[in-house]
C-alpha cells in the first residue's frame, strides 16, 4: 500500500517540472501589452438609469516575445478582438469600463512566437448599476489598465498588463 502513494507523491512533486518543460508555457510569459495612447476622452452616450453611458476606443497592441505560441480567449467567432479587462491602478473597486464577460469557452486568437497583434477595444460603460437609484457601479474618471489573459493547451497561464492610462469624461453639454 505504500508504494502507491510514494508514486502519487513522487508525480506531484515532478509534475510541475515535467509540464514547465512542455511547449505550452505554465508560468510567467514574456509579452507586452501596450496601449495606443496614455490619456483618454470617454464620450457622452445614450441615458442609462440615473446617468449615462460613455465610451472610447483604445488601439492595444500584444507582443508575444515568448519562444511559445500563446492563446487569447474570444467571445465568439464574430468578435473581432480578445476578452480583456479593464483595471483601476491603485484602487481595489471596479472600473465601470470592465465588461464582465459571459462567453462560451474554447474560442481562440492564437499568436505565434515572436509575433504581434493589433486590436481596437471598444470601451464602454458602466457596466453594471444599482437596481434601485439607477445610478452606475464602477469608477469613470482615473488611471486604468487593460488586462488579457494568456492561455496554453486552454488553462490559464499568466496574464499581462498594459501600461497606465487615463480616462477622463467628456463634459456633458446642455
Amino acid at each position: 500500500m505504500r508504494k502507491p502513494l510514494r508514486q502519487v507523491a513522487a508525480l506531484v512533486a515532478v509534475g510541475p517540472w515535467i509540464l514547465s518543460c512542455s511547449a505550452n508555457p505554465v508560468g510567467p510569459v514574456s509579452a507586452t501589452l501596450s496601449t495606443d495612447t496614455v490619456s483618454y476622452l470617454a464620450v457622452l452616450g445614450a441615458p442609462l438609469g440615473a446617468g449615462h453611458e460613455y465610451s472610447f476606443s483604445v488601439i492595444a497592441t500584444f507582443t508575444n516575445r515568448s519562444a511559445n505560441t500563446v492563446s487569447l480567449s474570444r467571445c465568439t467567432e464574430a468578435t473581432p478582438y480578445p476578452i480583456y479587462g479593464v483595471e483601476v491602478v491603485g484602487h481595489d473597486t471596479t472600473s465601470a469600463f470592465d465588461p464582465g464577460w459571459g462567453c462560451p469557452a474554447g474560442l481562440w486568437y492564437r499568436v505565434p512566437a515572436g509575433a504581434t497583434r493589433v486590436d481596437t477595444l471598444p470601451l464602454r460603460g458602466p457596466w453594471g448599476g444599482d437596481g434601485v437609484t439607477g445610478r452606475a457601479q464602477g469608477i469613470f474618471d482615473g488611471s486604468f489598465r487593460l488586462v488579457y489573459q494568456l492561455y496554453g493547451d486552454g488553462d490559464v497561464h499568466d496574464i499581462v498588463r498594459s501600461n497606465k492610462f487615463s480616462v477622463s469624461r467628456a463634459p456633458q453639454g446642455r
